[in-house]
C-alpha cells in the first residue's frame, strides 16, 4: 500500500503508520521524490499519483474535491484519495491519526483498492 501525506499532515504520520502496519509505504510529500512535488498544483500532483498508484491523504477539502470531480468527468482515473477531519485528527493527535489510517488500510490494503475512491478520516 502506497500513500502521500501531503503538506498540511505532520510528517510523524508517516513514521508512526509505516511503524504500526508492516507493508505500508507512507511518505510525507516533503520527502517524495526529494521534495519536488511540494510546489505542484493539485492537478499536476494528481497525476503523479495516478502514475505510481499512490493515494493521497489530505486536509484539503476546498480545492481537491473539485479537482477530483473534474478528472472524474474527464474519464481519468485518480489513485485514491482520504480526507482526514481536521477537527477530529488536528496536527498535534499524530498517533490518533495513524492509527485511524491503519485501520482504514486494513480495511482496503491493496493499491488497487483505492482507485477512485475517496473516503473520509472520522474515526
Amino acid at each position: 500500500m502506497n500513500l502521500l501525506l501531503d503538506e498540511h499532515l505532520p510528517k510523524a504520520v508517516a513514521a508512526t503508520l509505516r511503524h504500526l502496519r508492516a507493508g505500508t509505504d507512507a511518505v510525507h510529500i516533503a520527502d517524495w521524490r526529494g521534495g519536488r512535488w511540494l510546489s505542484e498544483d493539485d492537478p499536476v500532483l494528481l497525476q503523479g499519483l495516478w502514475q505510481e498508484r499512490r493515494v493521497l491523504a489530505s486536509y484539503d477539502r476546498a480545492t481537491l474535491p473539485g479537482h477530483l470531480a473534474e478528472r472524474i468527468a474527464q474519464g481519468r482515473n485518480h489513485a485514491g484519495v482520504i480526507f482526514v477531519d481536521q477537527e477530529r485528527f488536528p496536527a498535534n493527535r499524530i498517533g490518533d491519526m495513524a492509527r485511524a489510517l491503519a485501520k482504514l488500510l486494513a480495511a482496503y490494503p491493496r493499491n488497487r483498492d483505492w482507485i477512485n475512491r475517496i473516503v473520509t478520516l472520522t474515526k
